[in-house]
């Protein structure tokens, strides 16, 4: 199976007091051809930082300090400014958390789509204009010939996150990120987006990175899942031993905290703190302020350990040694007890 995009060390920052802080630091992981790769975390976790640096769309305080990005095999860090406008849209392409913000006011629908596929593709005005209605209709917006026509304020939530979907699939992009896309929608319409997607990746067999803070469309979207926090993987597991076996203690709070119909629990589980801003970063775990595995290892950054064939933490509970030293630790709680 191909790689469609990989990104190794990828570090982003920001300048804080005359000095760079990395918010994204040293992030690396692969998305195959026709998979779909779920990033997760809380909001300040650096996945939509991630996903704008893979399509060079980062504010402008922000910039990519390190690492490396390839796309189909080509590093897109050295590209100019006009080859990367190029392959957005056409290579790669992003549907934002909110459309009424990506979406241009002033510009109906069909002109949006129109000028988005004749900017990288050799069509006639007519040829893209088929193109869009033929897009529209592809993702189930009813009367598509009168929406062309209309104006983004004109349609609900739902109908403008279909027409973002539309935009963003108009040029047959091989990877699509997909920011919380379904956050401002109600529950009926999020799985009807959600089902959208994933035919659509079939029909075109498509690379997806699902960016959520919610575990539910990685459970029922995703092959493989990486998990974020503070700016760093903590985590990478495909979806079914995340979800079966966390190994991190922050993806296993996260886990935790889903509420579960099956049991009768009167209150919910929730990770105590917040994530650190890049001005307070503690130094080592950047987890360990707010775990309660924490022990002295923890004051040292530790390294993404290979849990098994099918998972990586960012812990050092997988070190053997301070595995050892936690086992020994128990010990003596428990003679002391007794």
């Amino acid at each position: 199976m191909s790689k469609v995009l990989d990104v190794k060390d990828l570090e982003v920052s920001v300048k804080i007091d005359n000095e760079r802080r990395n918010i994204v630091n040293k992030v690396s992981f692969s998305v195959n051809e026709g998979e779909t790769l779920g990033i997760v975390g809380e909001s300040g976790c650096g996945k939509s930082m991630t996903s704008l640096s893979i399509m060079d769309l980062l504010p402008q305080a922000l910039s990519v300090t390190g690492g490396s990005l390839t796309l189909n095999g080509e590093e897109l860090t050295k590209l100019s400014k006009n080859a990367y406008r190029k392959k957005r849209g056409k290579e790669m392409a992003m549907i934002f958390q909110e459309p009424m913000t990506s979406l241009n006011p002033v510009y109906t629908i069909g002109f949006q789509i129109v000028e988005l596929v004749r900017n990288h593709t050799k069509k006639s005005k007519k040829e893209a204009y088929d193109r869009a209605l033929h897009m529209l209709k592809l993702v189930g917006i009813p009367r598509a010939d009168q929406v062309l026509h209309e104006y983004p304020h004109q349609l609900s939530g739902g109908m403008r996150q279909r027409v973002m979907i539309a935009m963003a699939l108009s040029c047959n992009p091989g990877l699509l990120i997909a920011d919380e896309p379904t956050t401002a929608l109600d529950v009926t319409i999020q799985a009807q987006i959600l089902r959208l997607m994933q035919s659509l990746q079939d029909e075109m067999n498509m690379s997806i990175v699902m960016i959520t803070h919610d575990l539910g469309v990685v459970a029922e979207t995703c092959d493989r899942v990486i998990v974020m926090y503070a700016g760093e993987v903590v985590e990478e597991a495909t979806v079914e031993e995340l979800f079966e076996s966390p190994k991190h203690p922050y993806t296993k709070g996260l886990v935790a905290s889903v509420p579960n119909m099956d049991k009768d629990e009167e209150y919910l589980s929730s990770i105590s703190g917040t994530v650190p801003t890049p001005e307070q970063m503690p130094t080592g775990c950047r987890f360990a302020p707010r775990c309660k595995h924490a022990f002295e290892a923890c004051h040292q950054t530790p390294p993404l350990f290979d849990v098994n064939e099918q998972s990586k933490s960012r812990c050092w509970l997988y070190h053997e040694e301070a595995s050892n030293v936690q086992e020994g630790r128990k010990e003596v709680g428990a003679g002391n007890h007794s």
